[in-house]
């Protein structure tokens, strides 16, 4: 997994225990993406971005699917 911080570095892991959650500040304006995947494609994907703690976008996909993806432009 890839994941870039608001300052613009980037962060590679390579493996990860899940429910995996990261907490970011992001500036007013800017756009938030996050892709779910699981190569595997078993089992459910569920991908949840919060906003000052509350549910802001979120998706889910049952397998076969192999990703998802959730996103906006922080308002």
């Amino acid at each position: 997994m890839t994941y870039t911080q608001p300052d613009g570095s980037k962060t590679d892991l390579i493996e990860i225990a899940v429910p995996w959650h990261k907490t970011m500040n992001f500036p007013k304006g800017m756009i938030i993406v996050l892709t779910v995947g699981n190569p595997t494609q078993t089992g459910d994907l569920r991908c949840k971005l919060l906003l000052d703690g509350k549910a802001w976008k979120e998706q889910f996909a049952k397998s076969p699917k192999d990703k998802v993806s959730c996103g906006g432009i922080i308002p």
